[in-house]
């Protein structure tokens, strides 16, 4: 790709207009700075006074470097405030802790020049002040809930100061992470294992030493045989003699375990678990994540209550930060009030020839029943086969009653299948796989019914959809017991799986975009999770929709390797976020698009990206732009008017999509929430708390069936087509 070009943000066009206007809530409480001055300065020269310069010539003076004196310069100069820190060009900093050769206290004279006589917080950026503030605040545990397999649940508060338009404000929400457990070794391992009896352990009465080492693995080998030479006398000892004779303790347990980067082993039960160390959420199995979602699901006015009764008092208690107070920072105890505007349900098309018709508009909360309903084109499925994991469920419906009913419901939305489903009992892993090979011509498509399991759950996925090329939907057991309105949900996916098309949007309602061909690209790049996946690539996958409801998506995915160059050169294996192979990716889409068209998106490319976080921005954009638009000038288009050839270039529009962030928003008024007191879908919130000049919003386009909704945060960072904020904020709501 040619050399980069630098592309500038894109600035807000304006604000939302359309839709019932309403009143929010939001986890945003404004910070009050009163009218202090604040110094700009440059401070280029830091030396010892003159009289102190002169004694060095005649008296030695040990060695110290330049960041130890700097660090105690600035250490004092922080207590000093104001104009006392500038006296003609110049301020006298005396060392308590530093002194010369004779025993008297160092004096240093730091020169000082103003950059300008002063400025007043309130006209400074924002944004950076907000960069400033963040350093202040800190996180803080607030309750522990056990997760069984040495493993427990941290609640705590999250916050930042975020730029809002014309204030700063600090973002608070309730926040949970996974620790291991403090606790003894042999404690743990017991939890973890899940061992029957639970080993004893040694006498924690007896003193310890405290030293903190990461553990690399437990050694295959027992105390008795890691052997080693004593400086003091020679000698040779094992581990289990060495602390029975120095320190009293009668190892009752022979295994060891080995140190990182140290030739060291220590015995299991002289060792314990170090306190606040996080665990990624892959390591969890499915009880683990089936007791986090209980105990972190509450509704919105519960997670408000608990912001307001605990956080604020615990969080923001700036009168006893001494900090905060020479900031002379204050406050705002409540949450901030901003407006808002809903959108309507857009109507949704089925198929003509549905018993119910074929257009509906969803309720308030976003859903709709089946119903009466057919898909608008359906997959050709050859065959199903239900592989049953769950013994319970058979014994009470041994005639299969599943199967007849989720058959019924295919058929009645228009997806006729040719046979009654197979149904195979109790199918392990091993059998699956042969017999899923002997009937791949015959059942190429798998619904697996099984238990909650995250690790069976990645060994059919992987079975079905990388060794055997089969498409599989995994399903709970217990929500059979739902009947009909559950198997029409998973008839929905099936459907899309063999390159159906559910429903459509009416035309009505996406008028602009039916009437020039456009675009719609959707990325994101998923990293490995674990530490010790060094050689693992990235993935980047790119879709784009080739139909004017865009409803029908074409793919192209790369691998992509994780080494890359930091700023100084210098090789590194981590992961890159940006999509590196973007153009090439971009280019497949295109011939693809055109194949199946016969001709370009002419008129309009729509970028939504995900997985980008705020300090990426500019990097994406830069490069992930810029790729997309040598991409679209490889190719040749004709003019409409004198029908000559000439280069396709389209305006581009980029968005970034958030949804790792920590906006939450009430309504004030019920009539606009959904029954669990979520925002109803459509809600846009467009000023006040988002940013002082980006074009962005926050966007609910889902009611959660549970819990509180997460709305997305969409950033406009380009936008050639120059939407206005209805148009943009519409569609988008519409797309989910």
């Amino acid at each position: 790709m040619s050399e980069i070009e630098h592309y500038e943000p894109y600035k807000r066009p304006g604000y939302r207009t359309k839709g019932r206007a309403a009143v929010y809530r939001v986890n945003y409480f404004e910070l009050k700075y009163y009218q202090k001055r604040q110094y700009g300065s440059n401070m280029w020269s830091i030396s010892q006074t003159l009289l102190q310069q002169q004694q060095l010539k005649e008296l030695p003076y040990p060695t110290r470097t330049k960041t130890e004196i700097k660090r105690k310069v600035f250490r004092e100069l922080e207590k000093k405030k104001g104009e006392e820190l500038f006296q003609n060009g110049s301020s006298s900093v005396l060392l308590n802790d530093d002194h010369d050769v004779r025993g008297r206290q160092n004096e240093f004279l730091v020169k000082i020049s103003l950059l300008q006589e002063s400025l007043n917080l309130n006209e400074l950026d924002t944004y950076l002040q907000g960069e400033t503030f963040n350093l202040i605040l800190d996180p803080n545990p607030r309750k522990c809930k056990s997760l069984g397999g040495g493993l427990e649940l941290w609640g705590g508060f999250f916050e930042s100061v975020r730029p809002g338009q014309n204030a700063l404000f600090v973002n608070m929400n309730l926040t949970h992470s996974v620790f291991y457990e403090k606790k003894d070794l042999v404690t743990f391992l017991h939890d973890y294992l899940k061992l029957r009896v639970l080993p004893a352990t040694f006498n924690k009465e007896k003193s310890t030493v405290k030293y903190s080492q990461s553990i690399e693995r437990i050694s295959a080998k027992k105390a008795v045989d890691h052997t080693f030479t004593l400086k003091e006398t020679g000698e040779t000892t094992n581990i289990k003699e060495y602390f029975k004779t120095h320190y009293k303790i009668e190892l009752k347990h022979h295994h060891v375990v080995e140190m990182q980067r140290k030739p060291e082993a220590w015995p299991l039960e002289c060792c314990e678990i170090v306190q606040g160390q996080r665990v990624a959420l892959k390591n969890l199995n499915g009880d683990q994540i089936a007791k986090i979602i209980t105990f972190t699901t509450a509704l919105p006015e519960e997670n408000t209550e608990t912001i307001l009764r605990e956080g604020v008092s615990r969080m923001l208690n700036f009168a006893n930060d001494q900090k905060l107070k020479d900031f002379e920072v204050g406050v705002d105890t409540q949450m901030a009030v901003v407006p808002g505007r809903i959108f309507n349900s857009p109507t949704i098309t089925y198929h003509p020839s549905s018993n119910e018709g074929p257009k509906l508009i969803p309720n308030d909360d976003g859903s709709w029943n089946l119903r009466g309903r057919k898909f608008i084109k359906s997959g050709t499925p050859q065959g199903m086969t239900i592989v049953m994991c769950e013994p319970e469920i058979i014994y009470a419906n041994p005639n299969g009653d599943f199967k007849k009913t989720i058959q019924r419901e295919y058929n009645n939305l228009r997806k006729f299948l040719r046979s009654e489903p197979q149904m195979i009992l109790f199918l392990l892993p091993p059998e699956a796989k042969s017999s899923n090979k002997r009937d791949k011509q015959m059942f190429p498509d798998k619904v697996y019914d099984r238990p909650l399991n995250q690790s069976l759950y990645r060994d059919i996925k992987f079975m079905t959809s990388t060794a055997l090329g089969l498409l599989s939907q995994c399903i709970v057991a217990d929500k059979i017991k739902k009947g009909p309105s559950y198997c029409a949900n998973v008839a929905l996916k099936i459907n899309l799986m063999l390159g159906g098309t559910n429903s459509i949007l009416d035309e009505t309602e996406i008028s602009e975009f039916i009437k020039e061909p456009v675009m719609l690209l959707g990325a994101d790049v998923t990293h490995p999770t674990s530490e010790n996946d060094h050689n693992c690539p990235s993935i980047c996958s790119v879709v784009a929709s080739v139909d004017i409801h865009g409803s029908k998506y074409i793919d192209q995915h790369r691998g992509q390797k994780r080494t890359k160059e930091d700023s100084k050169g210098v090789k590194k294996n981590v992961s890159e976020e940006r999509i590196v192979q973007m153009k090439q990716i971009v280019k497949e889409l295109l011939t693809k698009y055109e194949r199946i068209n016969l001709y370009l998106p002419k008129k309009k490319i729509v970028m939504y990206r995900d997985g980008v976080s705020e300090s990426q921005y500019k990097m994406v954009l830069d490069y992930e732009l810029k790729a997309i638009q040598e991409a679209c000038r490889e190719f040749k288009d004709k003019d409409e008017k004198t029908k000559n050839e000439k280069t396709y270039d389209p305006p581009v529009t980029y968005i970034v999509v958030g949804k790792r962030h920590h906006i939450r928003a009430n309504a004030e008024d019920e009539r606009n929430t959904d029954k669990n007191g979520n925002c109803r879908p459509g809600t846009i919130i467009d000023q006040k708390i988002t940013h002082p000049y980006l074009f962005d919003f926050i966007l609910y386009s889902y009611s959660s069936l549970q819990g509180t909704s997460r709305p997305a945060h969409c950033i406009v960072l380009y936008d050639k087509n120059k939407f206005d904020p209805d148009t943009l904020q519409e569609f988008t709501y519409k797309l989910c």
